[in-house]
């Protein structure tokens, strides 16, 4: 489930060139996220969950402890958050000096050409969860097997990295119980 999932370099080139609406309607001070507001000190957190540690190469996130690790897919770690099947995956990637805007841009054309998103709906919305500001995408996709997957993203752009979480859930309540926790997680990365 993983937002940009085989986009290359060159077709992130072509979706920015293509996509000049988004390009004009952005302003040098929005682009970014200011430094300011993305906690360094994780103490100024309280998080609302127990929580452990996972690392990766050079970052590191606080998950909840009562997530259970259900394997990988091409390297990117999966955790199961409930009996219903409701998992979650954590990656990070490059975003090449690319602007926030643009690049949640860019994954949902990526989402809609990829993927059977019902309705063509992609829901972009923004918050700030812990004095971070956290991107959020949401849709329902169809499975191979014509099931609902619920799908939310949330992610935290910093040092020229995305740090994405996805969450897929087969049932709208669980979905519905766990989308301010995947916001609240994110924002643990360091």
């Amino acid at each position: 489930m993983g937002c940009t999932k085989g986009t290359s370099e060159s077709k992130r080139e072509t979706l920015i060139n293509n996509d000049k609406s988004v390009e004009s309607n952005l302003e040098d001070t929005n682009d970014k996220i200011d430094e300011d507001l993305v906690n360094e000190d994780l103490s100024e957190i309280t998080l609302s969950y127990d929580y452990k540690t996972i690392s990766f190469d050079d970052w590191q996130v606080d998950i909840p402890s009562s997530w259970i690790e259900y394997g990988d897919s091409e390297g990117i770690p999966i955790y199961l958050i409930d009996d219903t099947g409701t998992n979650t995956n954590i990656l990070s990637e490059s975003v090449n000096g690319i602007y926030s805007e643009v690049y949640m841009s860019m994954t949902t054309k990526s989402l809609k050409d990829m993927l059977d998103i019902v309705d063509d709906n992609i829901i972009s919305d923004s918050k700030i969860v812990n004095g971070i500001k956290v991107n959020c995408l949401e849709y329902v996709q169809k499975a191979d097997d014509n099931s609902s997957v619920y799908t939310y993203q949330t992610a935290v752009f910093k040092d020229d990295r995305v740090y994405i979480l996805t969450m897929g859930a087969y049932n709208q309540t669980s979905f519905d119980n766990n989308k301010a926790l995947m916001e609240e997680v994110i924002t643990t990365v360091r």
